[in-house]
């Protein structure tokens, strides 16, 4: 984790914006990135260029290089995809397995619903999700996925990583064989 200092190199505002760029670089690599992986997934074997996606600044991808950080990212049956947060990853997830279990998604959600303390975080009905909360805190705090199936999001990185083995293990789904899921928490970055 970064610490920002006060001393005769930089004010405390000059150390902020200067780790903000570093951020922002970092995010733009991996968009850029991200999206060279997938033009070049989806152009069956042609090179990146012929595909219309130009390859990623070599800029960027250096400064994301030297940073000893982890990046949100879910890998399921091969494809990975490089995130922007922890929540990305964790509803990304639970939309492959709409599109993939739709049979198993009542098992699910009884599933997660048995390992949950007070409530499920999966389910047919966005106010199940959460007890004694208001319309506008529960819209915020879920997502609407597919098929008319809502997640809670308002859970930090160990509990959605939790959610998501008990969710896979329903679906028969090994994890490092049909997934891979990094969901690092805020402070480990």
């Amino acid at each position: 984790m970064n610490m920002i200092v006060q001393d005769e190199t930089g004010s405390e505002l000059e150390q902020v914006n200067a780790l903000i760029r570093q951020y922002t670089i970092t995010l733009q690599a991996l968009e850029e990135l991200s999206s060279f992986l997938q033009s070049k997934r989806h152009s069956s074997g042609s090179v990146a260029s012929e595909s219309g996606k130009s390859a990623p600044n070599r800029s960027l991808l250096d400064e994301l290089a030297k940073l000893e950080i982890e990046m949100p990212s879910l890998t399921y049956r091969g494809k990975k995809n490089l995130l922007s947060s922890a929540t990305k990853a964790y509803v990304l997830f639970f939309e492959q397995l709409i599109r993939d279990f739709p049979d198993k998604l009542t098992e699910v959600e009884n599933a997660l619903a048995a390992n949950a303390r007070l409530r499920s975080p999966f389910g047919r009905d966005r106010n199940n999700l959460y007890s004694n909360k208001d319309k506008d805190w529960i819209e915020k705090h879920s997502r609407e996925l597919a098929d008319g199936w809502f997640l809670d999001v308002n859970l930090d990185p160990p509990p959605m990583l939790e959610k998501v083995r008990v969710a896979a293990g329903v679906c028969n789904l090994v994890e490092g064989r049909d997934y891979t899921i990094c969901l690092p928490s805020k402070n480990s970055q």
